[in-house]
């Protein structure tokens, strides 16, 4: 391959465009790639598109795989007219004799074709995706990339993005108080998980049973997970965010329960390994593990 000095690849798609609103935030792409994709529709040099995409958590994006490719492709088409025919990727020669991604592969092992009369002269069918040669000091749009949980923007790691909520959460298997709990939580970036409807409950309860009680770290009771709400100094159940129950949009408790089993007030909120919602001590002789969320 003939070497390039400061040389950046744009994408091709060979459809018709079809003009279309802007696509500025991340796209959630599964089974196609079961990350995100973001299409940035503000111009920039293939250094300023890298850095921006940095900067927001990500990566410049290319198309790795036929996933990958068909990802960009759809999001490319979605948006037409804006994109002047073709958006910045993350493949480049600088400082090389030949053209890799950023993480070092090469474009000879990507599923993608070069464009007519670019290095490699290859025809293409109208509905592949397709390489081009610029300057890297042209400016373009471009894709910004970020793995599946990386869209969590956690100050910590463990924290799983669930599509069915639209949140991410984290179990802490080693066990808390109740404001202890909830002060880990605001430090990693989230807030103590506060179920709002059915299907979170079902997925918290999912999280929780992949934990039973032999992982789990100095528990007075390892059946009992922290979650976001207490009884307020007027008797009624509130979450962390200020809302009773019923506003949250989720008030079901476990058979026979709220009941101050321990002996002590029980003013602190939890969920049962099995689903409903429990209370217990907010004390600090108490701890018990619990799920942090972060809510996108």
């Amino acid at each position: 391959m003939v070497r390039f000095t400061k040389v950046c690849l744009i994408l091709c798609v060979g459809l018709q465009y079809v003009a279309g609103s802007s696509n500025t935030d991340y796209v959630y792409y599964k089974p196609e790639m079961d990350g995100w994709l973001k299409l940035s529709m503000e111009p920039a040099t293939w250094s300023e598109a890298r850095k921006r995409c940095n900067q927001d958590g990500g990566v410049l994006a290319s198309p790795r795989t036929s996933s990958m490719a068909q990802a960009m492709a759809s999001m490319m088409v979605k948006n037409g007219e804006k994109l002047m025919g073709s958006v910045f990727t993350g493949i480049n020669s600088i400082d090389k004799d030949k053209f890799t991604c950023l993480d070092g592969m090469e474009v000879s092992s990507m599923p993608v074709r070069w464009a007519a009369g670019q290095p490699d002269d290859t025809s293409s069918d109208k509905n592949c995706v397709e390489l081009a040669a610029i300057s890297c000091e042209t400016k373009r749009t471009y894709f910004c990339h970020k793995e599946r949980n990386a869209i969590c923007g956690a100050k910590a790691d463990g924290y799983e993005w669930e599509p069915q909520t639209g949140s991410c959460y984290k179990f802490h298997r080693v066990s808390k108080p109740w404001a202890t709990a909830k002060a880990i939580c605001h430090d990693e970036g989230g807030s103590l998980a506060i179920i709002n409807n059915d299907i979170e409950s079902t997925v918290l309860e999912g999280i929780y049973l992949k934990y039973p009680n032999d992982k789990i770290i100095g528990a007075q009771n390892g059946n009992y997970a922290i979650i976001g709400f207490k009884k307020s100094s007027s008797g009624e159940w509130m979450t962390i965010n200020g809302d009773s129950l019923a506003a949250a949009g989720f008030r079901r408790w476990a058979a026979g329960e709220p009941n101050n089993a321990t002996g002590v007030a029980e003013n602190c909120g939890s969920i049962y390994r099995h689903g409903g919602l429990n209370d217990l001590p907010c004390n600090n002789g108490y701890s018990f593990p619990f799920i942090c969320e972060i809510v996108l």
